[in-house]
């Protein structure tokens, strides 16, 4: 594998196309410390905000991990843009409903539903509390944001949940692109109905990648980092 800052993996599944991106979490695998809309992953978020509109799905599980209670993080602005529940969660990687019955229960979520943001604005992403980690790279950490970008998707229209495949391919239809984070945040994936649509976040994910190379941190650090195949992302070699 190449050793570059971010690296993306496209493939076809069916009748849509899933990209993983590889590296975004540099600087939460090597403990730098910046604020939220300087981390690589709520970045690329706002970077593709710049095109399209942004609606995003928080999974309830996520917040309960959290501490319980979504208003630690959105603090006043869940008060002026009350988020709709919906009947499908996200949560550890993967998506699911209320009737889901999970094989471990120790290990599956119990609820299936989540908060949904309509039109979330770029100040969005930025948000976090001083006293708490609790911006929205804690939730990510559980795998529990989600973006859609594209024309504004009401809660009433998303698709039916049958399978997790099946609701991505029903979804892409109607949005341009859904991000999610996979593995605890170990890389990102986005989905998009066709190879040209999901080619359209390159600019975006350019712009993220030259923000890492032109960062003080990475500047100091760039001789000394190697690619990590089990973090995937550059990090330091372990001695």
């Amino acid at each position: 594998m190449e050793n570059t800052i971010v690296q993306v993996v496209d493939l076809e599944i069916g009748n849509y196309w899933r990209r993983e991106i590889l590296g975004l979490n540099i600087f939460h695998v090597n403990q730098v410390v910046v604020p939220p809309e300087n981390d690589p992953r709520i970045h690329l978020m706002i970077e593709l905000m710049r095109k399209r509109q942004c609606t995003v799905l928080i999974g309830h599980d996520g917040v309960q991990d959290m501490g319980g209670n979504l208003e630690d993080l959105t603090g006043s602005y869940s008060q002026t843009h009350a988020p709709e529940r919906v009947p499908v969660g996200c949560y550890l990687g993967g998506f699911f409903d209320l009737n889901e019955s999970p094989d471990d229960l120790s290990e599956r979520p119990q609820e299936g539903w989540s908060y949904y943001f309509p039109g979330a604005p770029k100040e969005f992403w930025a948000l976090s509390t001083p006293d708490r980690y609790t911006d929205l790279r804690y939730l990510m950490e559980y795998d529990a944001v989600v973006a859609f970008f594209g024309e504004p998707i009401h809660a009433v229209d998303l698709p039916e949940f049958t399978t997790s495949e099946a609701w991505i391919n029903a979804l892409v239809q109607n949005v341009d692109l859904v991000v999610t984070t996979v593995g605890e945040s170990l890389y990102m994936e986005l989905y998009a109905r066709d190879k040209a649509t999901l080619e359209s976040s390159d600019p975006a994910i350019q712009v993220v990648s030259d923000a890492i190379r032109d960062s003080a941190w990475y500047i100091e650090n760039k001789d000394k980092l190697v690619w990590d195949d089990m973090c995937l992302c550059l990090a330091f070699p372990e001695e």
